[in-house]
């Protein structure tokens, strides 16, 4: 099984930033690997897992962790510890940008 390794990038300030490849995720056919978004036809429970693994290869908890629904703009929303790995998750708003004014929180 191929490992998540989070590429890092040295944020100026108090941030931890990391951006994930497809590699090390459950999908398989066309959402291969690592497949995080839940608004496609991939199976609930392999983004869900994938979900899992990235947090765990950034030290993040996956249950206080946030995800937005993504679209360029200028709107930028409060992020807010729904986590990322419940069954169910309600589609947040779409928003350019998640910003949170707490230490050693996770906004994808």
């Amino acid at each position: 099984m191929t490992s998540v390794v989070p590429i890092a990038w040295d944020a100026p300030g108090p941030y931890r930033v990391a951006f994930a490849t497809r590699a090390g995720g459950t999908s398989d056919g066309p959402y291969a690997s690592l497949n995080l978004g839940l608004l496609t036809a991939d199976d609930e429970a392999r983004v869900l897992e994938n979900r899992r693994r990235l947090c765990a290869a950034v030290g993040a908890d996956a249950a206080r962790a946030t995800m937005s629904h993504q679209q360029h703009g200028t709107t930028v929303t409060r992020a807010r510890p729904t986590g990322i790995v419940a069954r169910g998750l309600p589609t947040s708003a779409a928003t350019a940008a998640g910003r949170t004014s707490r230490a050693r929180r996770w906004c994808s």
